[in-house]
C-alpha cells in the first residue's frame, strides 16, 4: 500500500465515524440495486475492518430530516449530513458495467479538511459484488491482504441482488418482500436481516421486527445493533421494564449518548423510576452536547416528571432552534400551564395546531401521552450545526 493509503487508513480509523453514500450509475446515474447494495454491505464490511461506520438506514433518516431528496449526493449534501453525525469522512463512489465486469470506485472526502483522498477501485465480475465491497473495505482499513479462509463467508450473489433490489424498491411493501427474497436465497443472511427488521420497525410492526432479530445469530460486529433495535422495539411496544434492562446492559459496556437517551424513554414510563429519565438525559446531553433531540427529550422528561419550570427551560431552548417543531411548541405549552407563565401557554399551543391542525384536540396537558423521542439505532442523533456554532461562538466571546 502507498503513504498515502496507508495515511487514509490511519485517518479513517481515527475519525469516530464514516459515512457512505451509494455509488451512482454510470453517469452519474441513479445508484439502482448496485449502488443500494453497497450503501447498505459497504458499513458493516467496514465495522469487521476496524473501521466504525454509519449504517444505510441512518443515512437515509439523516436525509428526512434534513429534508433532503434525489438519488444521486452531491458534495454539499455530503457534508450536511456527516456534519449532523460528526463524521470526518465520506465516502461517495461509482460502478460502471463493461459487458458482465463490474467497476466499483469509492471516492473518499475529508470533510473536516474540505479535501478529496484518492480514489480506490475494485474490479471483477458482476457476480463478485459481495467480494468487491469486502475487499474495498480491507484496502480503506489498511488490511489489502486476508490470509485463506479468514475472510467471512460472503452471500450469494442472488442474495446480495435481491438485497439491492428490495432496498432500491420504491415502496414499503415492495422493499419487504425483496428483503424477505434475499432471506428466502440466503437464510440467515445478516445485512438482509438488519435492513428487513428495520424496515419493519419504520412500518410499525414491532413485534415482527424482534421476531426477526431473534433469528440472527450471535456476531460480535452486528450484537449490539441487534440488541439496540430490539430495545426499541420493546419501547414502542410499551413494554418499558424489559427495554430499560436492555439499554442498562448495553450502558454496561459502553454508556454512548444514544444509550442513554433510549434508557430514559424506557424509565420515564416506569412508576419505579422517579426522577431517573431525566438524570439520564442530563448525561447524555454531556456526552452530545449538540444533539438535536435531547433538549426535547429532556424537557418533556421533567415535565412528565413533574418539574415544570425545568421543562419550560428546556422546551423553550428546543423551540428555540426548531421552531416549526409542532410536538416541541405542544409540550411547551403544557409545561407552561404549570408556571407563572401560563399566559404563554395558548400562544405556544395555537402556534402547534398551526403546524399541525391533528393537535387541535391535544390542549389541556397530557404527561401520559407518550411525546418522547425513541431512537431505532445508537447512531441516530442528529447533531445540529447551529447549537455547535453557537457553542463555539460562546466560547470566542469569554
Amino acid at each position: 500500500m502507498s503513504s498515502g493509503g496507508l495515511l487514509l487508513a490511519a485517518a479513517l480509523a481515527a475519525s469516530g465515524r464514516v459515512v457512505v453514500f451509494p455509488p451512482a450509475g454510470p453517469d452519474r446515474g441513479a445508484p439502482g440495486w448496485i449502488g443500494a447494495a453497497v450503501e447498505e454491505t459497504l458499513p458493516r464490511a467496514l465495522q469487521r475492518a476496524g473501521i466504525s461506520a454509519l449504517p444505510g438506514a441512518d443515512r437515509r433518516r439523516a436525509l428526512e430530516a434534513l429534508g433532503i431528496s434525489g438519488p444521486v449526493a452531491t458534495r454539499a449534501t455530503g457534508v450536511r449530513v456527516a456534519e449532523s453525525f460528526g463524521a470526518r469522512f465520506v465516502l461517495f463512489g461509482s460502478w460502471d458495467l463493461t459487458g458482465g465486469d463490474l467497476a466499483l470506485t469509492l471516492q473518499p472526502f475529508d470533510v473536516a479538511a474540505a479535501e478529496q483522498r484518492p480514489a480506490l477501485t475494485a474490479r471483477g465480475p458482476m457476480e463478485d459484488l459481495g467480494r468487491l465491497v469486502g475487499e474495498l473495505a480491507r484496502e480503506l482499513a489498511g488490511r489489502l491482504a486476508v490470509p485463506q479462509g479468514q475472510a467471512p463467508a460472503g452471500a450469494p450473489f442472488a442474495a446480495v441482488r435481491a438485497l439491492g433490489e428490495g432496498l432500491a424498491a420504491r415502496d414499503r411493501e415492495s422493499r419487504v418482500a425483496g428483503l424477505r427474497r434475499a432471506l428466502v436465497l440466503h437464510p440467515g443472511y445478516p445485512d438482509a436481516t438488519l435492513a428487513l427488521a428495520r424496515t419493519l420497525y419504520d412500518a410499525a410492526r414491532f413485534a415482527d421486527a424482534r421476531e426477526l432479530l431473534a433469528s440472527l445469530g450471535s456476531d460480535p460486529v452486528l450484537d449490539r445493533e441487534r440488541i439496540y433495535l430490539d430495545g426499541a422495539c420493546l419501547l414502542r411496544l410499551g413494554r418499558h421494564a424489559e427495554a430499560d434492562v436492555v439499554y442498562a446492559g448495553l450502558a454496561a459496556s459502553e454508556p454512548t449518548a444514544g444509550v442513554l437517551a433510549n434508557r430514559a424513554a424506557a424509565r420515564l414510563r416506569r412508576p419505579d423510576a422517579a426522577g431517573g429519565a431525566s438524570m439520564l438525559l442530563r448525561q447524555a446531553l454531556d456526552k452530545a452536547p449538540h444533539a438535536a433531540e435531547l433538549p426535547f427529550g429532556l424537557g418533556f422528561a421533567h415535565f412528565v416528571e413533574g418539574d415544570a419550570e425545568a421543562a419550560v427551560f428546556w422546551l423553550r431552548d428546543a423551540v428555540r432552534y426548531a421552531p416549526s417543531d409542532a410536538r416541541a411548541r405542544l409540550a411547551l405549552s403544557w409545561a407552561l400551564r404549570g408556571t407563572a407563565h401560563a399566559d404563554e401557554a395558548d400562544e405556544q399551543w395555537r402556534a402547534a395546531t398551526a403546524l399541525d391542525p391533528a393537535l387541535e384536540s391535544l390542549r389541556r396537558p397530557d404527561a401520559t401521552r407518550p411525546l418522547e423521542p425513541i431512537l431505532p439505532s445508537e447512531s441516530a442523533l442528529l447533531l445540529d450545526p447551529e447549537r455547535k456554532a453557537d457553542a463555539r461562538r460562546v466560547l470566542r466571546e469569554r
